[in-house]
């Protein structure tokens, strides 16, 4: 990673020291095309002596349209790589953010699992305690009903035994 940056910085510095030699090449040749020729009805005529100067100033012309076109490359490089940039980062964010949900929804469906099971427990247990304390009610209802059904054939049969015995008192028998 450090390695790409290095070489984009590089890249980067080279541009800008190409950039500033194009544009002292460029005054240079404008100043010698205006010193060694002059310009006549919208015509430009090259005296004799300046012929040199005249195909070095059409060589740096040459030489900086050549290097306009390549700052238009670097420019529109750099533009694609912003855009490649762009997308990628975007890309990532929404498979990021994608991520983030199903992360999310497996969550609470999961807490929503525990809830239900915890629920399902709660409600077994009270269940099972309600039967309980209705078996219980019943057999103490059971047990109630057996004790005075007891307790009354006790009474019973001590008031038969004391109708038996006044009974056998009894002058009439």
């Amino acid at each position: 990673m450090k390695r790409k940056k290095l070489n984009k910085q590089t890249r980067y510095d080279n541009w800008c020291a190409e950039k500033k030699d194009a544009q002292g090449h460029t005054k240079q040749a404008s100043r010698e095309f205006s010193a060694n020729n002059f310009v006549f009805r919208n015509k430009v005529y090259i005296s004799n002596n300046s012929k040199h100067s005249a195909k070095q100033s059409l060589q740096s012309t040459r030489s900086i349209s050549v290097l306009y076109i390549c700052v238009e490359q670097e420019r529109r490089f750099l533009e694609q790589q912003q855009e490649n940039y762009e997308k990628s980062m975007k890309r990532l964010a929404d498979q990021h953010r994608e991520k983030v949900a199903l992360l999310e929804k497996q969550f609470l469906q999961q807490k929503h699992q525990l809830l239900r099971a915890r629920e399902a427990a709660i409600w077994e247990l009270e269940e099972r305690q309600l039967h309980e304390k209705h078996q219980l009610a019943k057999r103490q209802l059971k047990d109630l009903f057996f004790l005075k059904r007891h307790q009354m054939l006790n009474r019973h049969e001590k008031v038969a035994r004391a109708v038996w015995s006044a009974c056998s008192e009894c002058p009439f028998s």
